[in-house]
């Protein structure tokens, strides 16, 4: 089994709070060699960034809800990291693309908010940012189940 932190941003205002895929794993085009050791079985904690930049679409800009700083589920991986080649491209504010083309999709077993200075401790990492190269990351069975607990007291 393998144990895992993936960054999400925060929901554009037009998106409903209940999307299925909401705590699924996404990994943009160019970075799937990140993802190619998740699997069905592994469990995955989901942060949420405070900010991200808004989305264009034509000559509007699409806002995000704000962020929460913070781990905000505890989920296990049900499939394996699947290759969506027709995933839309999304262009930002700042003139960056990306395409979410990989995705593994999970169960949430739990919501709450781990705020990031209570990652940083648990992980014993105090300069602990949540920029992940990729968005996602490995961890230790000792790293997963001090955040767990930690986690676990916020649900």
């Amino acid at each position: 089994m393998g144990y895992w932190l993936t960054v999400h941003w925060p929901l554009r205002v037009d998106e409903a709070e209940d999307v299925q895929w909401r705590n699924w794993v996404f990994i943009a085009e160019g970075w799937e060699g990140v993802g190619r050791d998740i699997g069905p079985g592994d469990r995955v904690f989901v942060y949420e960034t405070q900010t991200t930049p808004r989305v264009r679409e034509g000559r509007r800009f699409v806002d995000r809800r704000p962020g929460r700083k913070g781990i905000i589920a505890v989920a296990r991986v049900t499939t394996p990291l699947r290759d969506n080649p027709n995933a839309e491209v999304e262009e930002l504010e700042d003139g960056r693309r990306r395409r979410w083309r990989f995705h593994a999709e999970t169960e949430t077993e739990a919501e709450g908010l781990l705020p990031l200075e209570e990652v940083r401790n648990a992980m014993n990492k105090p300069g602990f940012s949540a920029r992940i190269p990729g968005g996602l990351m490995r961890l230790n069975p000792q790293q997963f189940n001090r955040i767990l607990r930690r986690f676990n007291r916020t649900v």
